[in-house]
């Protein structure tokens, strides 16, 4: 498996300028004399430049005359006669740019080289588009993706993060996790999955995107679109104009839509309906961020399988203090290194006779921020920054768990179609999270592995969230009555084991995107973890009044 190679956000900031200020021939001895010093003994500097030198050459190749020699500019912009250039990288990274060429424009899928194509197939063609910016983390391998790759075609599946792609005709391409689409080629995209937002070159007019349900092609503009199997697509133009196309046939009906307008397209396909423009749904660019710890979407390894849910004190107060909590089940985990100081959580679960309590300390450099608006994008409250815990509320569904999603691509192979347990009400997806344009706790409930009758702050529960007084963490305590967890006929008893998973989601400072993850209680006899197929979830164990 090729591995990324990180760049340091503080290198790429000083590295981007000067390799852009050699590509146009004005760097000062002393530009020189440092773009030496940052790719001498840097792998990952260097494969940012030849990579960034190489969507030089093909942009240059786009503006020349018909008549002009085609090679000569990949020559210049890749500076085979430059002094600087050898200089620069020495004996050792003459090698390092041969097997580059060979291996560089293989699909950057995170999978195994043996699933793609040969490699002289491969090499023979440039990269379709390089990643320019990026703090994320691909789905298949848990890798961060790094700032430079080369991206060709084929399947990327973004779970973490943000991520921006530029393609060699100038279109930039913001994917806002998590992520399913396909490259088909230098100016068209499938969006299987999530929310992207183009920004089309004059180069690249006429690119498209595609979903199930319809095609948009860009007229020289800014749009977003958002993809989702069970609700189908919406598309929001910022500037310029869009053609949509809804189905897959020549007799395929054509809207065009200008700055300021949006639509919604049925699962079906079969119908366009007028949405309200929300400027803010989709991320538009990368987010300043003032507290980042690293380069990297900060993530953790599972340690633990069964988190113990314990009889509750006597009036225990809402207040976002645990002190008044018994603390005997509580876990601690953090993200790996160089995160665990800054990404942290410890969580605890209690329970009495008429509610289920959930409380969690959670370190976060940008805390309380969400700006999601559930009104708008119910899918996604979470990824400004919350808590979610999943469980499995009857204690005849045993652990581990046999629910799964029709979405899970390993359920998919063996079975089609939903089943009456994949769907029950039993199994219950708690979110907690604090809105920020409201001030206020919210709790945002899902049940089932198809994330049927979503409520909003439905009746009867109590939360509260209380920030660090140094501003870089915040409390959280909530209390749901059984029966918005579909166990009042039924609640827990001591003995009783339900499946269970903690997750804490971390946002950026503008409270829109998820930019790192914490999972915790999973079942380590079936990795990897995995939201829509209920065992690999662990268990809470449900214990009795302390004796």
């Amino acid at each position: 498996m090729m591995e990324p190679l990180p760049l340091d956000d503080a290198v790429l900031a000083e590295l981007t300028p000067l390799v852009n200020g050699y590509c146009d021939d004005v760097l000062s001895e002393a530009d020189c004399q440092r773009l030496d010093g940052l790719l001498h003994g840097n792998p990952a500097a260097q494969r940012f430049l030849l990579t960034y030198l190489d969507i030089h050459a093909w942009l240059a190749w786009q503006s020349m005359s018909a008549h002009a020699p085609a090679e000569a500019p990949r020559r210049r912009a890749m500076g085979f006669n430059s002094p600087l250039l050898w200089g620069a990288m020495g004996a050792g990274v003459v090698s390092f740019v041969v097997v580059l060429w060979l291996v560089a424009w293989l699909p950057w899928r995170g999978r195994d080289h043996a699933e793609t194509p040969s490699l002289p197939a491969v090499a023979a063609a440039p990269p379709l588009a390089v990643i320019t910016k990026a703090a994320g983390r691909w789905a298949s391998t848990a890798q961060s993706v790094a700032v430079g790759a080369p991206i060709a075609a084929g399947s990327l599946d973004l779970a973490q993060g943000l991520v921006e792609i530029t393609f060699r005709g100038g279109t930039t391409i913001l994917l806002e996790a998590p992520v399913n689409l396909e490259i088909d080629g230098p100016r068209h995209i499938t969006l299987r999955r999530g929310r992207l937002v183009a920004h089309v070159s004059e180069a690249d007019r006429g690119f498209t995107i595609s979903t199930r349900e319809a095609t948009f092609v860009d007229l020289g503009t800014e749009f977003g679109v958002a993809a989702e199997p069970e609700s189908g697509t919406q598309i929001q133009v910022y500037q310029g104009a869009v053609v949509t196309k809804l189905g897959k046939t020549a007799a395929a009906t054509e809207e065009q839509l200008t700055a300021g307008q949006a639509r919604a397209i049925a699962a079906s396909g079969a119908e366009s309906r007028k949405i309200a423009f929300v400027p803010e749904h989709f991320v538009r660019t990368f987010p300043a961020w003032t507290n980042r710890v690293g380069p990297e979407t900060p993530y953790n390894e599972s340690r633990f399988d069964t988190v113990d849910v314990v009889p509750a004190p006597r009036n225990v107060t809402i207040d976002g203090d645990l002190g008044d909590w018994d603390l005997r089940g509580m876990f601690r985990s953090a993200c790996v290194e160089p995160y665990s100081r800054h990404y942290q959580v410890q969580a605890a679960m209690m329970y009495d006779a008429h509610r289920l309590y959930l409380g969690a300390h959670v370190r976060d450099p940008a805390p309380m921020a969400n700006t999601v608006d559930p009104a708008t994008e119910p899918a996604y409250y979470w990824a400004g920054g919350s808590v979610v815990v999943r469980l499995a509320t009857s204690r005849s569904f045993g652990w581990p768990l046999d629910a799964h999603s029709v979405h899970d691509p390993a359920w998919a192979q063996r079975r089609a179609g939903w089943r009456p347990q994949d769907r029950s009400e039993n199994i219950v997806h708690v979110g907690m999270w604090y809105s920020h344009a409201s001030q206020r706790a919210r709790l945002t409930l899902d049940y089932g592995m198809d994330f049927h009758n979503q409520r909003l702050d439905p009746p009867g529960w109590t939360g509260s969230f209380r920030k660090d007084a140094d501003g870089l963490g915040y409390t959280l305590e909530y209390a749901i009555p059984w029966d918005l967890l579909s166990a009042a006929a039924d609640p827990p008893r001591a003995g009783d084991q339900w499946a269970a998973v903690w997750s804490v989601h971390w946002g950026d400072p503008g409270g829109r995107t998820c930019m790192g993850k914490l999972v915790e209680i999973t079942n380590p006899a079936d990795r990897p973890y995995f939201f829509l197929r209920g065992s690999t979830w662990g268990k809470a164990a449900f214990r009795p009044a302390r004796e």
